[in-house]
């Protein structure tokens, strides 16, 4: 966040497009709540969205991580065509890589936790999406390298200017505090994608229907590691 205000202090103009479009779609909710803005005409959120739109389905030719940010934050509108675009990020996370484990990896400390960052944020879209819209993950635990998060990943190593380095104690709090719900987040989505995998494939419907009068006994076996994880 600092490197980014930075930047945009010193009138930096190598921002992804969509992914600057995407911050300025989600930043329009909040228009009228800001003392400033609220007596100003608000951008056309249409014509963002298909700036953004355009330029993102461009940046995913030659994708970067930018890409996978802007597409991620696009998934956020309420009436964003989730799935179709969620699978096309996952499949652009794989392409760069973002399903293995970078620990090892000769690329900077923060790298490494942006990649690891992004990643969990694109398992937390594809196991929801695929369970509001009904349809199969594609993330698969055999195939996910990816290590568990920790505080760590969350640095920024960047350099920031004297103005941006210090947040007040306020600021701090809620930023520790969104690190903590995000990682609460993951542990959620890997329960739920448990319950998923166990209950609703097709191997599962499968295995349930041919146990007749003992479908009952084995649902409830099958519950079992699941419910004492969610009490957990």
């Amino acid at each position: 966040e600092q490197v980014f205000l930075d930047r945009l202090r010193n009138h930096d103009r190598n921002f992804n497009p969509p992914l600057l479009a995407g911050m300025y779609i989600l930043a329009l909710n909040w228009w009228a709540q800001d003392p400033k803005l609220a007596s100003l005409p608000k951008p056309d959120s249409k014509r963002l969205e298909e700036i953004a739109s355009r330029s993102l389905a461009s940046a995913m030719q030659r994708p970067k991580l930018s890409t996978m940010q802007a597409g991620l934050l696009m998934l956020q509108r309420p009436d964003a065509d989730s799935w179709s675009l969620t699978t096309q990020l996952v499949a652009v996370g794989q392409e760069l890589g973002l399903h293995l484990d970078c620990s090892d990896w000769a690329i900077p400390v923060w790298e490494r936790g942006l990649r690891k960052r992004i990643a969990w944020a694109l398992y937390i879209q594809d196991k929801w999406s695929s369970l509001v819209h009904g349809r199969p993950s594609h993330i698969f635990a055999a195939n996910w390298a990816v290590k568990p998060m920790t505080d760590d990943d969350f640095a920024e190593d960047a350099p920031v200017t004297t103005r941006s380095a210090h947040k007040t104690e306020e600021e701090a709090t809620e930023t520790a505090r969104g690190q903590t719900i995000f990682m609460q987040m993951i542990s959620l989505t890997a329960i739920m994608a448990e319950v998923v995998d166990t209950f609703y494939t097709q191997s599962a419907i499968r295995d349930f229907d041919a146990a007749g009068p003992h479908a009952t006994r084995l649902i409830l076996e099958r519950a079992k590691p699941v419910q004492i994880k969610l009490k957990d």
